[in-house]
């Protein structure tokens, strides 16, 4: 009878260490793990109509700026068409991704509160805004792009702080034809 109970006890104590053990796996698998901040439902159609304009502007500003060899701001050495050389003198000058990013950036932040329009669609809210600061990631497929941009958004009397828009994704081959432009050239 003692030796069953000590197998009951052995067995209580196996299960308990392995469920510490699981605990633990699953805190360590999960650190770095973020859900990412959930949304007021109230607010929700700010975030849509911030991640819609978003997505538009960017698309018209890859046009823009891909009439401009990439540019938003053109460099000094160019056409009489605007359009930047990429090979001049036998010295190619092919913007890094890194430059077309940040043109493409500059596009997004001079042109947001055109779409964006005060937020006057959105009537049910007041809402105020500060300066916009996008982040831009092109890739192979996609475009993403990450807003520092602070609103204060007030329906009736309670009031929402919104920093940031992230993850913002535009499907685009961008990245792809920048590399074989690059190929190209070289």
């Amino acid at each position: 009878l003692i030796c069953m109970q000590e197998r009951g006890q052995v067995a209580i104590f196996v299960i308990v260490a392995l469920v510490i053990v699981g605990i633990i796996v699953v805190i360590f698998a999960f650190k770095n793990f973020s859900l990412g901040s959930v949304i007021d439902p109230t607010i929700q159609p700010v975030y849509d109509y911030v991640d819609e304009c978003t997505k538009s502007i960017a698309i018209d500003g890859l046009y823009v700026n891909g009439q401009s060899g990439g540019y938003y701001d053109v460099p000094n050495t160019k056409n009489e068409n605007n359009v930047p050389y990429y090979v001049l003198n036998k010295n190619v000058k092919i913007p890094e991704k890194r430059v077309i990013e940040s043109e493409l950036g500059k596009y997004i932040s001079k042109n947001l509160d055109s779409c964006t329009g005060n937020f006057t669609e959105l009537r049910q809210f007041r809402i105020s805004k500060g300066r916009i600061k996008p982040s831009v990631n092109i890739e192979n497929e996609k475009i993403i792009i990450n807003l520092d941009y602070p609103l204060t958004i007030k329906k009736s009397d309670t009031v929402w702080e919104v920093k940031e828009f992230k993850n913002i994704r535009v499907l685009a081959s961008y990245g792809l034809l920048s590399s074989v432009a690059s190929e190209i050239a070289n």
